[in-house]
C-alpha cells in the first residue's frame, strides 16, 4: 500500500496550488509616491509576475531565486511584500522546504496583522495567506489545523464577497476532511460547492478543480459511476482549455477507476493517454509505472522491457523531490515484483533487475538526505531492505529495515512504520510458514507483526481515507499482516505439541482486527464502532466458531461458555479450500449432482465441524455462531452435511461479522410489529417477484404490520413510515444484491437503487430521532453477486450500516412460494416462542426442508441470520 500513500498527499497539494495560483490574479495595489518609487514599484509587480510564470511552468527554484532577490533588494509596499512571502512559501513547499516555508508564510502573516484595518486588496491577500498556510500544514501532517486555516481563509473572502475564494477554499476544507476520514463530510461540501458554480459565471479553473475534486471525494465514497462522470466532465474542460498536465492527471484518476474495477485494457489505455499529455517527466513517468502495474497484473512479459526503458528515460530527467523520490521507490517495488514473477521463466535471466534497483533505491536514499526529507528517507531504505529480502540476505535485509524503521519512528509515521514492521517479522521468520527459527527469534518476530497491527488500528482514517490506488492493495500489503501474525501465533513454539490459550486470545483478537479492517475498507470510511471487550458469554448455549485460513492449514478457534478458549487445525492449503467451497456453492443448484454436492457437503463438514464436535455435545451446545473467514463468508452453513444429517437438523445457526460488534439484546415476542415493503412487479430491469404480495400478506396475518407495496415502495415512503412509528422489525421484500464491493452493493424500490449509503439515512432517521434502534432487518429475494468471493462482506456490510441487531437475508434468490412460507414459519415461531431468533430461523428451514417439493438446501439453505442471535 505505501508505494502510492504518497500520492493522496502529492496530488492533493498540487490541485490546491494550481488554484492559488490560477484564480488569484495579482492585486493591483494602490501606491502614492515619487516617480522613483513608482518605477521601482512596478520593476517589482514585473519581477513578482516573472516569478509566477516560473512557478507555473514548474520551475520551482528559479521562482525561489527571483522572488527571494525581489525581497532582499528592493522596497515593497507592505502588502505586496505579503503577497511575495505567500508565493515563496508555496514554491518552498513544492520544493519540500518546509522550514522555510514556514518561516515566510509566518512572516506574511504578521506583516498583514500589523494593520489595523484590513481594505479589500489587504483582506484577499490574507485569506491567500491563509489558504497557502493550510497547504503547508497539511503537507506536514497538521490536518487538523490545516482545516482551521482554511475555514478562516473562507470567512475572510466572504466579508469581502469574493464567492470564488469562499468556492476555493471550501475545496480545500474538502481534502483535509478526506484526509481525516470525512469521506461523507467532504462529498457533501463539494456538492454543495458545484451547485453553487453551476448557478453562476465563474472561471473555467474553478469550475475545473470543483469537478476534479467532486470526482475524487465521489471515488472516495464508492460512488463509482458518479466519480467518472464528474472525472470525464472535469476531462472535457481540462481539454478544451489546453490543460494537459491536469488532463493527464484526470486520466490517471480514470484509470485507477477502471483498474479497481479489473478493467486492466481500459485502464491501461487511460494510463497510456495520460503518459501522452503529461508535460513533466514526473506526470510520464508516473503514468508509465501505472502502466507496468496494469501489465504485470496481465502478465503480459513481452511488452514489459519497452516499458521498462520509458520509464527510466522519464526518470533521469526529474528533479530531485519527495514526488519523484516516491515515483522511483514506487517503480523499484514493480521490478520487485516483475523481477520475483519472471525469475524462473524461460524469457531470460533478470538478475540484471537486482543490481540496477540496488542502484536507483542509493540514488533515491542520498537524494532524500540531501533535501532532508527523513519520510522519503524511510522509505528508500525499507524498500532497498525489501530488494536484500528478495534476494535472501537475511542479515544486510534486517539492518537495513531496522533503520528505516528507526527512520519513520523518529518522525512519528505509522504508515510507513508498519511496513517496516511487518517486513522485519518476515525477514526473522525467512519467509517460513512454519517460522522454523528459535524461540527467541519467533517471539520477537510476533512483537514486529504486532506492533503492525497496531499501528494499523491506530491508522484506521488513514487508511480508508485514501484513493482507489491504495484501494487496490489492501489484499496485498494490510490483509496478509494479520494472517500472517495469526499464522505466527497458532504455531507451537519450538519443543512444544501446542498453543497456549493466551496465544490463542491473541489470534482471535487479531482475527477480529481483520474483520473489522475488511468492513473499514469495504465502507471506506472508519465508522464500525467496537466494544473494548468481547461478548464472549452472550448465551450459555451458543458456541462461537471462528475458522481461520491460512496459507498451509485451516484453524478453528473454539470459544465455549465459561471455558478456555481452543484451538484445531486442518492441514489443507487455501487453494483447496477455495476450491471445494466454490464447488459447493455450484452444487447447491437443484439441477446439479447431489451425489456430487452430498461428497462436497460432508468434506467441508469434516473440515469445519468434526474437529469440535464431541466438545459442541458435551456442553450441549444447541447454537452455533459463525465468524467466518473469506470465501466461507459465502457458504450456508446450514447445508453442512455429516453423512446422515444437515447442520440445521442439529444446531440452530447464525453468522457475525465480529463479536465486537454485536449488540446484546433479545427480541421480545409482545413487541412483534413490523414495517413491510416490497416489489412484486418488474422494475428497472429486474424480473418481477409475483410471491412477494402473498409473503406480505401472510406476514400481516401473522404479526401486526403496516405495508408499503409497489409503486408506493419508494425510498421516500419508507423513511416517511419510519419516521411514523418505532417499528423494531423491517421486512424488505425486493430484489437486491450483496457485493464485496459497496457500489454494487443495493436494493431495489419502485424509484431507484438504494446503496449501502443511502439505506443508512433511511433506516437510521427513526434511530438518531428515538434512540430506538432496528431490532432485525429481514431482506428476502435478494441474493450474492456472481463470481464474488467475497460477496457475503457486502451483506455483513449492509447488516452493519442499517444498525439493526440483526439482519436475516438471503444469499441467492429462492422459490417466491417458498420464501413465503419461509417467513410465514419465521414470525410465528418469532412470536410464539421465548427462544432466540436463531432457533426461530432454524425451525422455519426445518419446515421447508420437511416438504418434499423444497427439501433440496436450494430453497432452505440460503437464508441466514447476520449479527445478535438472541
Amino acid at each position: 500500500m505505501w508505494r502510492l500513500l504518497w500520492q493522496k498527499y502529492s496530488k492533493l497539494i498540487l490541485a490546491l496550488i494550481s488554484f492559488f495560483v490560477v484564480t488569484t490574479a495579482l492585486p493591483v495595489l494602490a501606491f502614492n509616491g515619487d516617480n522613483s518609487e513608482i518605477k521601482q514599484e512596478n520593476i517589482a509587480q514585473d519581477k513578482l509576475q516573472q516569478g509566477l510564470q516560473l512557478y507555473k511552468s514548474g520551475k520551482y527554484q528559479d521562482a525561489v531565486l527571483i522572488w527571494s532577490d525581489l525581497l532582499n533588494n528592493s522596497k515593497l509596499e507592505p502588502l505586496n511584500h505579503a503577497l511575495t512571502l505567500n508565493y515563496l512559501s508555496l514554491a518552498h513547499q513544492k520544493l519540500n522546504n518546509f522550514s522555510a516555508a514556514e518561516q515566510t508564510i509566518k512572516a506574511s502573516i504578521t506583516i498583514l496583522e500589523k494593520k489595523e484595518k484590513l481594505e479589500p486588496e489587504a483582506v484577499a491577500i490574507l485569506a491567500q495567506t491563509l489558504n497557502s498556510r493550510g497547504s503547508l500544514e497539511l503537507a506536514m501532517g497538521k490536518t487538523q489545523q490545516a482545516l482551521i486555516s482554511w475555514k478562516t481563509a473562507e470567512k475572510n473572502y466572504q466579508s469581502i464577497a469574493d464567492w470564488s475564494g469562499v468556492w476555493g477554499s471550501q475545496i480545500n476544507q474538502a481534502n483535509a476532511l478526506q484526509v481525516l476520514g470525512l469521506n461523507r463530510r467532504a462529498k457533501k461540501l463539494l456538492e454543495s460547492v458545484y451547485q453553487a458554480i453551476n448557478e453562476t459565471e465563474v472561471n473555467f479553473q474553478l469550475k475545473l478543480t470543483t469537478l476534479q475534486n467532486l470526482g475524487v471525494a465521489l471515488e472516495l465514497a464508492g460512488d463509482l459511476e458518479r466519480s467518472q462522470l464528474s472525472l470525464k466532465q472535469a476531462l472535457a474542460l481540462a481539454d478544451k482549455n489546453e490543460q494537459l498536465n491536469i488532463v493527464s492527471s484526470i486520466l490517471l484518476d480514470l484509470g485507477n477507476i477502471a483498474q479497481f474495477q479489473a478493467n486492466l485494457t481500459e485502464a491501461l489505455n487511460y494510463y497510456q493517454e495520460a503518459a501522452s499529455y503529461a508535460q513533466t517527466p514526473l506526470s510520464k513517468a508516473q503514468a508509465q509505472i501505472n502502466q507496468l502495474r496494469v501489465l504485470i497484473k496481465q502478465e503480459a512479459w513481452q511488452e514489459i522491457p519497452d516499458l521498462l526503458q520509458q520509464i527510466q528515460a522519464s526518470l533521469v530527467k526529474v528533479e530531485a523531490g519527495r514526488a519523484e523520490i516516491y515515483a522511483q521507490i514506487n517503480y523499484s517495488d514493480l521490478l520487485i515484483d516483475y523481477y520475483q514473477a519472471t525469475k524462473n521463466s524461460s524469457s531470460g535471466d533478470n538478475s540484471h533487475l537486482i543490481a540496477s534497483n540496488a542502484r536507483l533505491l542509493a540514488d533515491s536514499i542520498q537524494q532524500a538526505r540531501r533535501l532532508g526529507d527523513t519520510h522519503s528517507q524511510s522509505y528508500a531504505t525499507g524498500e532497498l531492505g525489501k530488494l536484500y529480502e528478495t534476494t535472501q540476505q537475511w542479515s544486510e535485509a534486517k539492518k537495513l529495515t531496522q533503520t528505516a524503521l528507526t527512520l519513520a519512528e523518529q518522525i512519528n509515521a505509522p504508515d510507513i512504520a508498519y511496513l517496516w514492521q511487518w517486513q522485519l517479522g518476515r525477514i526473522i521468520c525467512r519467509h517460513q510458514t512454519t517460522c522454523a527459527v528459535t524461540e527467541g527469534e519467533k517471539a520477537e518476530a510476533i512483537a514486529a507483526y504486532q506492533e503492525a497491527v497496531n499501528n494499523l488500528k491506530s491508522l484506521r482514517s488513514d487508511l480508508v481515507a485514501s484513493k482507489l490506488d491504495v484501494q487496490f492493495s489492501f489484499k496485498e500489503s494490510v490483509e496478509p499482516v494479520y494472517r500472517q501474525l495469526v499464522a505466527l501465533l497458532l504455531q507451537p513454539d519450538p519443543g512444544k505439541t501446542s498453543v497456549s490459550e493466551t496465544r490463542i486470545k491473541q489470534a482471535r483478537q487479531v482475527i477480529e482486527d481483520l474483520q473489522l479492517a475488511e468492513l473499514d475498507n469495504f465502507f471506506r470510511r472508519a465508522c464500525m464502532e467496537t466494544k473494548p471487550e468481547l461478548i464472549d458469554n452472550l448465551d450459555s448455549d451458543a458456541a462461537v466458531v471462528y475458522p481461520i485460513i491460512l496459507s498451509d492449514r485451516l484453524g478453528i478457534i473454539l470459544s465455549l461458555p465459561k471455558q478456555p478458549l481452543q484451538y484445531y487445525e486442518t492441514y489443507v492449503s487455501r487453494e483447496e479450500i477455495e476450491t471445494k467451497v466454490d464447488k459447493l456453492l455450484q452444487s447447491l443448484h437443484p439441477t446439479a449432482s447431489n451425489k456430487q454436492r452430498l461428497k462436497l457437503s460432508k468434506t467441508v463438514y469434516n473440515w469445519l465441524i468434526q474437529p469440535i464436535e464431541s466438545e459442541l455435545k458435551a456442553n450441549k451446545i444447541d447454537t452455533i455462531v459463525f465468524i467466518p473467514d473469506g470465501i466461507l463468508q459465502n457458504l450456508p452453513m446450514a447445508a453442512l452435511y455429516d453423512g446422515e444429517k444437515y447442520l440445521i437438523e442439529k444446531y440452530a445457526v447464525a453468522l457475525a461479522p465480529g463479536l465486537q460488534l454485536i449488540e446484546p439484546e433479545q427480541l421480545r415476542p409482545e413487541k412483534l410489529e413490523v414495517l413491510a415493503a416490497g416489489l412484486s412487479e418488474a422494475q428497472q430491469g429486474f424480473s418481477p417477484l409475483p410471491g412477494v404480495e402473498k409473503e406480505v400478506k401472510q406476514i400481516s396475518d401473522t404479526v401486526t404490520s403496516s405495508i408499503i407495496l409497489n409503486q408506493d415502495f419508494t425510498s421516500q415512503a419508507l423513511r416517511k413510515q419510519l419516521e411514523k412509528s418505532p417499528y423494531p422489525i423491517v421486512h424488505i421484500a425486493t430484489h437486491g444484491q450483496f457485493s464485496s464491493q459497496r457500489e454494487k452493493t443495493f436494493l431495489i424500490t419502485w424509484d431507484e437503487r438504494i446503496n449501502v449509503d443511502e439505506l443508512d439515512n433511511i433506516l437510521r432517521t427513526r434511530t438518531q430521532r428515538d434512540d430506538v434502534p432496528i431490532q432485525l432487518l429481514v431482506l428476502s429475494a435478494c441474493q450474492t453477486a456472481a463470481g464474488d468471493k467475497r460477496a457475503a462482506l457486502g451483506l455483513a456490510g449492509v447488516a452493519l450500516q442499517s444498525g439493526a441487531r440483526s439482519t436475516l437475508a438471503t444469499l441467492w434468490s429462492v422459490s417466491d412460494n417458498s420464501t413465503a412460507s419461509f417467513m410465514t414459519e419465521f414470525y410465528q415461531r418469532l412470536g410464539n416462542t421465548d427462544k432466540s431468533k436463531a432457533e426461530a430461523v432454524r425451525q422455519a428451514q426445518l419446515s421447508i426442508l420437511q416438504q418434499e417439493e423444497y427439501s433440496h438446501p436450494f430453497y432452505w439453505a440460503p437464508f441466514v441470520l447476520v449479527g445478535n442471535w438472541l
